[in-house]
C-alpha cells in the first residue's frame, strides 16, 4: 500500500516529539500544553490511488479504538474512532474527493452513520465532503440559458 507522504512525516514528527516530551522531568500546565498531540491514527487511500487519506491526531493518554464500519467499494474516505476518556465519544474523519459522485457518497455516508449511531455514543464528524450548497439565485444563474446574440 502506498502511504501518503504528509501523514508519514506527521507520524514521524509526533514520534520524535513524544520522545523529547517524555524526557522532561517537570510537567507544565501552560495553554500550549493543552494542545500537545502525541498519537496519530490514519487511513490511507486504497492501493492504486495516490495521495490522500484521512487522519486523527490525539493525546496519547486517551484510549482510542478504531471502529469497523461497512463501506464496500466506497469512494468516501472515512476513519471512525471511539475515544474514551472521562466519557466515550465517536469521532469520524471524512473526506469526499470532488470527482466522486455526490449521490453515491451520500448513500455511503448514510450507511456508515447508521452503523455508528447504533453504538449509542455522541458523534463528532469532521472533514471535507465537497458538497457545495448554492442559493436558489445561484442555481438559477448557473442553469440560465445564455442571452441570444442580437
Amino acid at each position: 500500500m502506498r502511504h501518503n507522504r504528509v501523514l508519514d512525516l506527521a507520524a514521524k514528527f509526533l514520534k520524535d516529539r513524544g520522545r523529547r516530551r517524555w524526557s522532561r522531568s517537570r510537567r507544565s500546565t501552560s495553554p500550549r500544553d493543552l494542545i500537545n498531540i502525541t498519537a496519530i491514527r490514519r487511513k490511507d487511500r486504497p492501493t492504486g490511488r495516490s495521495g490522500g487519506g484521512v487522519a486523527v491526531l490525539y493525546r496519547h493518554s486517551l484510549s482510542v479504538e478504531r471502529l469497523r464500519v461497512p463501506a464496500p467499494r466506497s469512494a468516501l474516505e472515512a476513519l471512525w474512532l471511539q475515544v474514551t476518556g472521562q466519557a466515550s465519544i465517536i469521532i469520524g474523519a471524512v473526506y469526499r474527493p470532488p470527482s466522486c459522485p455526490a449521490a453515491a457518497s451520500l448513500e455511503d455516508l448514510h450507511r456508515q452513520l447508521t452503523a455508528i449511531l447504533a453504538r449509542g455514543r455522541p458523534i463528532y464528524m469532521l472533514g471535507d465532503t465537497n458538497f457545495v450548497r448554492r442559493s436558489a439565485a445561484q442555481q438559477a444563474r448557473r442553469h440560465a440559458l445564455p442571452a441570444a446574440a442580437a
